[in-house]
């Protein structure tokens, strides 16, 4: 590879070991049981900017476990749907873009959770449950003036005590576009840990990886691409469009190497939509090498 965001992974370590005594419903994973005060707090701190939780460690490896889980599940269902619109081309264009954005999107999330990020989305519901669990904790946290109805994006920092056998749970809001929180926690992640990565051509390719992700330059951000053309652009769909602006993308995808070949060796536009599609294959593709290799770790 190239940007090697699954060394950055494995290097993470920490909280989650074995997957002894794994519990494979949702009703474990780690959002259910923040909303529905499934977690025991042994400590909890806030103000109006972030709250922190202490639990055991043992308790939040099991909801990270039981998410990472579901997740793997998640990812292989979406690449059987992508490399099904892939074989098909000529039928299939418009629509093997937008699954191939799915499928780096969850990949993304997974990779993110391995790394301590959770994204956390909340429904109305889900605010007001969560609200009333905190507000008999303290009369100031994050969520005291969110007004009823109101959808919400949580970011979680999970990190690990192991003296102590605890887990620090750093909450923070983050607005309510999901999309542009899960890039830029993997943003954050990447550039954290570049300086880790082996050579200078790996951290140049880190380097066009985040301006692929949007962060932090003025790049559109891969959900702005996907944006574009499921929702602005109809004329993209018609064939004699879609086949050129395409052509690149079908030719990347499912081959990491010859996707960043392409990346080094052209002076990239930002808003060239040729470019811009062909980018996508590079996201994908990387992204699907990275959580590959976290599976194989944790033998999901």
């Amino acid at each position: 590879m190239s940007v090697s965001l699954f060394d950055i992974s494995i290097r993470r370590s920490g909280f989650i070991d074995e997957f002894e005594s794994l519990i494979k419903t949702s009703d474990n994973s780690f959002k259910n049981s923040l909303v529905s005060g499934k977690i025991s707090y042994q400590s909890f701190t806030a103000d109006f900017n972030k709250v922190e939780i202490g639990a055991s460690n043992q308790e939040i490896s099991s909801k990270i476990k039981t998410d990472l889980f579901l997740g793997a599940e998640r990812v292989r269902r979406q690449k059987i749907a992508l490399d099904n619109a892939l074989s098909k081309p000529t039928e299939n264009g418009p629509w093997a873009l937008i699954t191939s954005y799915y499928f780096s999107f969850f990949c993304a999330i997974e990779i993110s959770k391995y790394c301590g990020r959770f994204t956390v989305n909340l429904s109305p519901e889900n605010v007001t449950d969560l609200k009333a669990q905190w507000d008999a904790q303290s009369s100031d946290h994050i969520l005291r003036n969110i007004q009823q109805g109101q959808n919400l994006t949580l970011h979680c920092k999970i990190s690990n005590d192991t003296k102590f056998n605890t887990s620090n749970i750093e909450i923070t809001r983050c607005g309510s576009k999901p999309h542009d929180v899960v890039w830029q926690v993997l943003s954050g992640i990447l550039q954290a840990h570049k300086s880790g990565l082996k050579n200078e051509n790996q951290q140049s390719d880190a380097d066009l990886f985040l301006k692929i992700l949007g962060f932090p330059t003025r790049w559109p951000k891969p959900n702005s691409i996907r944006n574009s053309w499921n929702y602005q652009r109809s004329e993209y769909f018609q064939k004699s469009n879609y086949q050129y602006l395409l052509d690149q993308f079908f030719k990347n995808s499912g081959n990491l190497n010859q996707s960043y070949a392409w990346l080094r060796q052209h002076s990239i536009s930002p808003n060239d939509p040729t470019q811009q599609t062909a980018r996508i294959s590079v996201l994908s593709n990387t992204l699907e090498a990275s959580s590959n290799k976290v599976f194989e770790l944790l033998e999901l």
